[in-house]
């Protein structure tokens, strides 16, 4: 039987700062469900998630209508067949989405984006310049954090 699988909220954090992506489970303005894979850049001194999106959809629709939101990420995961057994860690999330408005605020986590997918791109500014116009920066205020993790013993 496994023990507590349970981790700190410091592991919490660990999880987001090392993941690539995770999967933002949303309420859709009629009340159902929706979730959707992204990327995602972490910010610990504002304590927020920040990611990016079309300026028009229906992840959108539902952070206007409903912003209360989780965020899941998944760290490394394999699943060992002769145990039937999964070893993985995850982290899950909770707070509030909302979309930045200001233009400096909206470049510079465009940017910050950039920089955490395209590291040492010498076209990064150009690139960004190039698709500010077209993309929603989303903010996602955390609230609480929690973690599992399973060692597949």
């Amino acid at each position: 039987m496994a023990g507590n699988r349970f981790l700190d909220e410091r592991e919490a954090y660990r999880i987001l700062a090392e993941g690539e992506y995770g999967f933002l489970s949303l309420v859709t303005p009629e009340g159902g469900p929706y979730g959707i894979p992204l990327n995602y850049v972490w910010l610990p001194e504002e304590r927020c998630v920040f990611f990016h999106c079309a300026k028009s959809g229906r992840k959108l629709d539902c952070i206007r209508a409903r912003p209360e939101v989780c965020f899941t990420v998944v760290g490394p995961a394999r699943v060992i067949p002769e145990r039937y057994n999964t070893r993985y860690e995850s982290a899950v999330f909770t707070g509030t989405a909302s979309i930045v408005t200001d233009p400096a605020e909206k470049r510079e986590k465009l940017d910050l984006l950039a920089r955490r997918f395209s590291p040492g791109d010498p076209r990064r500014e150009e690139v960004v310049e190039k698709y500010l116009p077209a993309v929603c920066i989303c903010k996602l205020a955390v609230r609480t954090a929690s973690a599992k993790r399973n060692p597949g013993d």
